[in-house]
């Protein structure tokens, strides 16, 4: 907490704090813990109230590479704009655009078939 100074939200300050342990722990495992993933989400109890189309969508992400699902999380389920995803990753903001929009169409081809 020492760290911040407000001259930022606080979720975009805790989030680039999370995303650079996360890929300072990927760049020591040198390779994407998919596995390790698949391994917590069997231990949680299932949601309530999960459709099968989240569960379809959730799969596709986790599937993308680790830059556009981060990017694709931050803005649509945790309804982060560009501009504090780009704080948050240090991508500039058409950077964290264009992340976007590969991350769309990707899963726009992966789930064309399933929902």
């Amino acid at each position: 907490m020492d760290t911040y100074r407000g001259h930022a939200k606080f979720s975009t300050w805790l989030y680039t704090i999370v995303y650079r342990t996360c890929l300072s722990i990927l760049k020591q495992k040198k390779t994407f813990p998919l596995d390790e993933m698949q391994e917590y989400e069997d231990a949680l109890p299932p949601p309530l109230e999960a459709s099968e189309q989240s569960k379809f969508i959730s799969r596709a992400i986790s599937e993308l590479p680790p830059s556009e699902a981060i990017a694709i999380t931050l803005y649509y389920m945790n309804e982060n704009s560009v501009r504090e995803i780009s704080k948050i990753t240090g991508l500039s903001m058409a950077n964290v655009k264009i992340q976007l929009y590969r991350a769309r169409k990707k899963l726009e081809t992966k789930l064309a078939g399933l929902l």
